[in-house]
């Protein structure tokens, strides 16, 4: 019901600004129907974060995207389809950052998932 209303909106403010229009199916198109430019998002995201007092670019936010689902345990190929990326090394080289606590988590993770080697094992386990 949303995507119908924000349609109609659109189609009205399309034929009232007299522009030419290319259709392209899009849902959040620019003036002229077309892909809008990422840089223009990323300039809106910067005034409003400066009037807002925060120092943030809006590509930090992918970072800290990519970081958080690493850190939350979500597969490397879901995120890297999330975020866009053609292959999982440009996500686990670029875009997701060392968590803190990562190695006590993996520390705490073999002590509770394993039992415990036998005591009375003849020959050391390897």
């Amino acid at each position: 019901m949303a995507i119908k209303q924000h349609q109609e909106r659109q189609t009205a403010a399309r034929q009232a600004s007299g522009l030419p229009w290319e259709d392209n199916d899009l849902v959040f198109p620019n003036p002229f129907g077309q892909m809008q430019d990422p840089r223009s998002w990323s300039k809106k995201f910067k005034r409003i974060a400066k009037a807002a007092g925060i120092n943030i670019t809006f590509h930090k936010l992918r970072h800290d995207h990519a970081s958080r689902l690493s850190e939350n345990g979500v597969s490397i190929k879901d995120a890297q389809y999330r975020l866009g990326h053609s292959t999982t090394q440009m996500l686990l080289t670029v875009y997701t950052h060392r968590i803190s606590g990562g190695q006590e988590k993996i520390a705490t993770w073999l002590n509770t998932s394993f039992p415990a080697a036998p005591t009375d094992h003849e020959t050391p386990l390897q």
